[in-house]
C-alpha cells in the first residue's frame, strides 16, 4: 500500500504573495509617444505653424485640436463604470478652462495646442505611475517629470532654427502638466471609488 500524504483540513498553507505592483506598460508607452511628438514638433512645428498660418487654417485646426483634446479626455473619464455626470463635467470644465487660459496668457491659438500635449503627458504620467505611488507623491512626479520634458523640450527649441528658449512656454508646459494631473486625479479617484 502506497504511503498516504496527510492531509490538511484546516488549510493552513500559506497565503500566495501579493503581485508587486507595476508601472501601467500602456499608459507609459503612451506617454512615450506623446513626447516624441512633442520634440519632433520642436523641430517641424514653425514650419507647420507658417504654412497653415499663411493659409488660414490655424483657428481651425487649434479649435479641432482642443476638441479632440476634449473628447479624448471625457471618453477616458467616461471608460470608469459608473463615474458620476459630475465629475466627467469637472473634467471638461478644467481642460475648457486650461484652454481659455493659455489663449488669455499666450494670445496665440497655437499655445492651445500645446497645453493639449502636457495635458494629456500628463494625464499619461499619472495613470502609468498610479500603480507604483499614493496620490501626494504620483501628483508631484508626475509634475516633476513634465517640467522636465516642458524645459528640455525648450532647451531643445534654442538650437532649433527659427525657435527660441522662452521661460513663459516652460511655465505654461508646467502648468498644463498640473491640469493634466488634476484631470487625471479626478478620473483615477473614481475608479477607486467604483471598485
Amino acid at each position: 500500500m502506497p504511503p498516504t500524504h496527510p492531509t490538511n483540513p484546516e488549510n493552513t498553507d500559506p497565503l500566495p504573495p501579493p503581485p508587486t505592483p507595476q508601472i501601467h506598460k500602456g499608459w507609459a508607452t503612451l506617454s512615450i509617444l506623446i513626447l516624441l511628438g512633442i520634440y519632433t514638433l520642436a523641430w517641424i512645428g514653425r514650419p507647420l505653424v507658417n504654412f497653415f498660418t499663411a493659409n488660414g487654417l490655424m483657428p481651425f485646426l487649434t479649435i479641432m485640436a482642443a476638441v479632440a483634446g476634449l473628447v479624448a479626455f471625457l471618453f477616458v473619464a467616461s471608460r470608469a463604470e459608473r463615474i458620476e455626470t459630475k465629475k466627467l463635467v469637472h473634467v471638461g470644465a478644467i481642460f475648457t478652462f486650461s484652454q481659455c487660459l493659455a489663449f488669455a496668457v499666450t494670445r496665440t491659438l497655437a499655445e492651445a495646442i500645446h497645453v493639449v500635449e502636457y495635458e494629456s503627458l500628463a494625464f499619461c504620467i499619472y495613470s502609468a505611475l498610479s500603480p507604483l505611488m499614493a496620490r501626494r507623491n504620483l501628483a508631484s512626479t508626475s509634475i516633476l517629470l513634465v517640467l522636465i520634458a516642458g524645459w528640455s523640450d525648450e532647451a531643445m527649441q534654442y538650437f532649433a532654427p527659427d525657435r527660441y528658449y522662452d521661460l513663459l512656454d516652460v511655465l505654461l508646459n508646467t502648468a498644463s502638466g498640473v491640469f493634466g494631473v488634476w484631470m487625471a486625479s479626478i478620473i483615477h479617484a473614481a475608479k477607486e471609488t467604483d471598485r
